[in-house]
Order: C-alpha cells, then structure tokens, then sequence
C-alpha cells in the first residue's frame, strides 16, 4: 500500500508524507518509513538475495514485520530462497523442511521424503541445526527413513565439523 501511495504522491507532483500522514490518520497505521525493513527486505528479495528472500518468507508465513499472516506468499518466497541459496543462507531449506514435515492445511501437504532431501541439501551448504535433525531423523529412524547408525554417525560428525569451524 506504501509503494502505491508514494507512487501515486510522486506522480501527481504532491507530498509524499503528506499523503501518508492523512492514510495514517484514517487507517491508525503508519504508512511512511522510508527505511522500514520491509521495504528493504522487499528490495533485496527482488533483487535475488536468498536472506532478504527468507526473511521476507518468514515475515509472511508468521505475521511479522507489520505484515498480515499470508502463510501462501511465506512459501513462495522460501521456495525462491531456495532455488538461490548459498552457503552463507541456507536457512530456507531448513524452514521449507519444517513447513513440509507439518504441514499447512490447503496449501503444503505433509511430504517427508522431501522434508529429508531439504535437510540434506540444508546439510551439504553447512547448516548444523539440519545437520543434528537428519542425525535424529536416522538414529531413531523417524519421517519414514529407517534407523541407520552410519549415517546418523555421518551427520553427527558433520555437525561436529561445522562446531569446531565457528570455533577457529
């Protein structure tokens, strides 16, 4: 709504504060912060940057930031997040792992053998807290997968590695 209102103020030649200062008054929100995160996250995700990508997807499946919970548009994002993720933001596979093991009604269904293969790839890009959930996932032999101690070993020791990584 910002965007349209500035746009709007800035095409008429009129006072962009002015403009959001009389919507603030009608809505009782405030419309006018020419740094707000959400702007600047909006910004960077367009621009292809996988944290901008997450955070805004977070923002959107939870209600944060001053944004409406639109659970929908949370996972478009993660999903964009993914498809550009590095090792410095592999988070996203992590949160869309989550989202896939739990489920949400009319919009993820509940897919465990895709909720494993986000872990790994979480896991491969060095992120730890997939690491020790795929260790769990083959110690116990939970989300389908059967109890494996090779490979819970294998992920446990990886997470290991990451750990004394941070540490150096």
């Amino acid at each position: 709504m910002l965007v349209i209102v500035r746009e709007r103020a800035v095409s008429t030649g009129g006072d962009v504060e002015g403009k959001a200062r009389k919507l603030s008054s009608i809505t009782g929100q405030s419309l006018y912060m020419p740094h707000s995160p959400i702007l600047m996250s909006r910004k960077a995700a367009v621009a292809l940057h996988p944290g901008a990508m997450y955070r805004l997807g977070t923002a959107e499946l939870n209600g944060h930031l001053g944004l409406s919970r639109r659970p929908r548009e949370g996972v478009k994002w993660l999903k964009r997040s993914v498809e550009h993720a590095t090792e410095e933001f592999p988070h996203a596979f992590h949160e869309l792992a989550r989202i896939h093991e739990e489920g949400i009604e009319n919009i993820v269904f509940v897919d465990y053998e895709y909720t494993v293969e986000l872990l790994a790839s979480a896991a491969e890009l060095g992120y730890a807290p997939s690491a020790f959930k795929l260790g769990e996932i083959y110690e116990y032999g939970r989300l389908g997968c059967p109890q494996d101690q090779a490979l819970s070993i294998h992920f446990y020791v990886s997470l290991f590695n990451l750990q004394m990584m941070c540490m150096n």
